[in-house]
């Protein structure tokens, strides 16, 4: 294994810009999952009571 040391700059605008294009990009985005889960979306086994 390599060990290295050292000291890295960072331009805070490039990376505010590579950062808010990402988030952009990712907002408009439909989303991912439920934000809840629904117990009607589920299967229903034999035997099982389902709330109306």
């Amino acid at each position: 294994m390599i060990a290295l040391t050292g000291e890295i700059a960072i331009d805070g605008r490039k990376l505010g810009r590579i950062t808010a294009a990402s988030q952009v990009s990712s907002a408009s985005l439909p989303p991912r999952s439920a934000s809840a889960v629904n117990i009607r979306a589920m299967p229903v086994f034999t035997g099982s009571s389902v709330p109306l």
